[in-house]
């Protein structure tokens, strides 16, 4: 028995009763908290979440901004100016692992 599960799963029931809900509404209600799926669901779920986080703090907003550099190069620059943005988004990104601590 896992008794965090357990506990967890009581929590949600008695929060579910407490707002006068039916038998479906508390089964939606675990749904909600994903106590109704397998071990393999919640693992793969877990999994899929890691994949999608940032490598480090900030990537995302980084490379938003190289997309919309890029965007505006692309119609008004030349080639030399995207390699150039490529080198210097390395760069920023080698740092961004330095700080840390794994490059």
């Amino acid at each position: 028995m896992n008794t965090r599960l357990v506990n967890t799963a009581a929590g949600v029931i008695l929060r579910a009763l407490t707002q006068n809900r039916t038998a479906a509404g508390i089964a939606l209600a675990l749904e909600s908290a994903q106590l109704l799926q397998s071990p393999e669901t919640v693992a793969e779920m877990e999994r899929l979440r890691a994949q999608s986080s940032e490598a480090y703090p900030g990537e995302l907003v980084m490379l938003r901004g190289l997309v919309a550099t890029l965007r505006v190069v692309a119609v008004h620059g030349d080639l030399a100016d995207v390699v150039k943005l490529l080198d210097e988004h390395q760069r920023d990104e080698q740092d961004a692992f330095a700080e840390m601590g794994g490059a």
